[in-house]
């Protein structure tokens, strides 16, 4: 991860910060869906060595999806309140699209994601960008683990980062 401290440049590899959040789709109608999530980042990763925030922050994000059988677009428009540091922003901004194709009930594949976001550098108004490709795996229903991988589309990103999570789902 390529990360700005007190002004310096400099790479680091290891875990960062996670997050928990809690999703509600709060519009279905034929083939869209809008859903609002939200969650805190727990500050697990090393905040010295920039691979986390080293304080809990929360967040917000907005989805929009089309169901298009077995492909399903998705559009998300995201904020996080990130923590009070004078060198870094205080509010950060996301936006993304992606598309997920269903293979069985068990696989989806994340065909491609392109996502953007604020810089957290008060210094540079260029936004990190990255295209993520990733699977997704039904474990049984109401439990999936899914895998990632993301690339740097320009130099403010992270070069190369490995994603995984866990989505566990109550209700009809």
């Amino acid at each position: 991860m390529r990360s700005t401290i007190d002004g310096a440049v400099f790479h680091a590899r290891g875990a960062g910060d996670t997050a928990a959040d809690l999703k509600w789709r709060f519009f279905e109608r034929d083939k869209l869906s809008l859903a609002v999530r939200a969650g805190v980042n727990a500050p697990i990763g090393d905040a010295d060595r920039g691979l986390g925030s080293g304080k809990p922050t929360y967040h917000g994000l907005l989805v929009a999806s089309i169901d298009l059988a077995p492909i399903a677009l998705h559009t998300n428009i995201g904020y996080t309140r990130n923590r009070a540091d004078p060198t870094e922003r205080r509010d950060l901004y996301h936006v993304s699209a992606a598309a997920v194709w269903t293979l069985d009930p068990t696989w989806r594949l994340l065909l491609a994601e392109l996502a953007g976001d604020t810089n957290v550098d008060n210094t540079c108004s260029v936004w990190p960008a990255v295209a993520r490709i990733g699977a997704i795996y039904t474990v049984k229903k109401g439990f999936d683990i899914d895998i990632g991988y993301h690339t740097r589309l320009n130099h403010e990103a992270a070069s190369q980062t490995l994603l995984i999570g866990l989505t566990a789902r109550w209700g009809p």
